[in-house]
């Protein structure tokens, strides 16, 4: 298995080490005893999610955190607000502070606990092994997650319409990371492939050294840029790193003498979790059964999201960005004038669960902290009516017929916020620069534009 003792020196010392009557410092053993708590209440319910017939364990544990989280921000820490519990595509919502938090307190408790009820114990040299095979798979079965998202690029995918016509100072920092990332497939490939082979390494015995500093590479960065870019994932992949580094630990005069020193070293020995070496490759058969499970599922799932992107002019009736030539409200036709703040200049349909509007500035139109609105659409093609729900304001409202006499033509009778509106659309046909430029080798002149 891919595990390594505490200290290592010679193969005599190492061996000798690995012996349960070897004493560890009493700082080592505390301190190893709060890591193994504070590990398990944060990485649990791991594997047991990724197990089809004991996941419903795993919905367990999490609503046990569902009743904890909100009366410790309401009777502990007295938050202003109550928690609750949505999806946001956020790893950083109060709730999951609140968590972590909890967790903190409860891996203490643990480690006061431990220490009383076991403080005759020299070291923990199995559990240190069985500690460095859960993280490797929890570590490698995550890693597959990240990489495979890029090796399929679906994680960033190409910038959508509404974006590619949003003004750049109008992107949120996220956003503009995503565009970036995704205007350029190759380099999403490639990142993805680092940290596939990465999380392949963790599954391979006499690796987790090597996994681990690819890990920290990897997911170092992707912490840096979490940080500067204001990306929701930054207590997850801090994590990453520190369990990366956790499995280093070990191994930090190996890589001393190698790295600094240029000495000769010794080879990472796993540690048999049993004596019987059936059982042992039965663990490892396990792990691996981990690993193809979330090859097969990171493939499946990316692969349909890519698919669905990638299908979105044809599956989507109203795509494309779609100029307002004719705007009539209440019966009164607005020219196309830039000053004028009532009228729009175009409205951009990409995704089917998002579309953007733009004023005669070519900006979209906002909420009141000045982000632009993704509107949710709905359409009928049967009725031919199209509702358009604007998830910052529950008070705004469109819902219109529409009619397509021409495939580059669109009129809509709309009640928008209780006026009637006449629209007359003309798609656009664009020729992005971004997306025309392609590679070149040889430049004669720097195009930073």
């Amino acid at each position: 298995m891919a595990t390594t003792s505490i200290p290592l020196a010679s193969e005599s010392q190492q061996e000798s080490i690995l012996r349960p009557d070897v004493r560890w410092p009493a700082w080592a053993t505390i301190l190893f005893r709060f890591v193994v708590a504070y590990v398990l209440l944060y990485a649990l319910p791991f594997p047991l999610g990724k197990i089809r017939w004991v996941s419903k364990i795993a919905d367990l544990y999490s609503e046990v955190w569902h009743e904890i989280v909100p009366w410790v921000g309401a009777h502990v820490l007295h938050l202003s607000k109550p928690i609750t519990y949505f999806v946001s595509g956020s790893g950083d919502k109060t709730s999951d502070w609140v968590q972590l938090f909890c967790q903190l307190v409860l891996a203490v408790a643990a480690t006061v606990l431990w220490s009383v009820i076991d403080w005759r114990r020299k070291s923990y040299a199995l559990l240190h092994a069985w500690m460095r095979v859960y993280l490797a798979t929890y570590l490698g079965v995550t890693m597959f997650g990240y990489g495979l998202a890029k090796v399929i690029p679906s994680q960033m995918p190409y910038p959508i319409l509404s974006h590619m016509m949003e003004p750049f100072g109008y992107q949120s920092p996220m956003g503009l990371l995503w565009s970036s990332i995704g205007a350029s497939t190759a380099y999403e490939i490639f990142t993805g492939v680092v940290e596939t082979v990465a999380a392949i390494l963790f599954f391979i015995p006499r690796l987790t050294a090597l996994a681990a500093l690819a890990t920290i590479a990897a997911i170092g960065n992707v912490f840096m840029l979490n940080m500067c870019y204001d990306i929701p994932v930054k207590q997850f992949s801090a994590h990453l790193v520190m369990f990366s580094a956790l499995l280093l630990i070990p191994d930090l005069k190996r890589l001393r003498d190698f790295f600094v020193l240029n000495r000769a070293t010794e080879p990472e020995r796993p540690v048999p979790l049993f004596r019987r070496r059936i059982l042992n490759y039965a663990v490892w058969g396990a792990r691996l059964a981990l690993a193809v499970t979330a090859i097969y599922g990171g493939l499946t799932t990316y692969g349909k999201n890519y698919s669905s992107v990638k299908d979105l002019p044809r599956s989507n009736p109203m795509y494309g960005i779609w100029a307002v030539d004719q705007f009539t409200l209440d019966g009164k036709e607005y020219p196309p004038l830039t000053t004028d703040t009532q009228r729009w200049r175009r409205m951009i349909f990409d995704l089917k669960t998002s579309a953007a509007i733009q004023d005669m500035e070519g900006v979209p139109l906002r909420d009141s902290t000045g982000a632009p609105i993704r509107f949710v659409p709905t359409v009928d093609q049967k009725k031919k009516t199209l509702a358009l729900k604007n998830p910052t304001d529950s008070n705004w409202s469109f819902a219109a017929k529409y009619d397509r006499p021409q495939p580059g033509l669109m009129t809509m009778d709309a009640q928008w916020n209780g006026h009637t509106l006449h629209l007359t659309l003309r798609r656009e046909e664009p020729r992005f620069f971004l997306s025309t430029r392609g590679f070149h080798w040889v430049n004669e002149t720097s195009l930073n534009r």
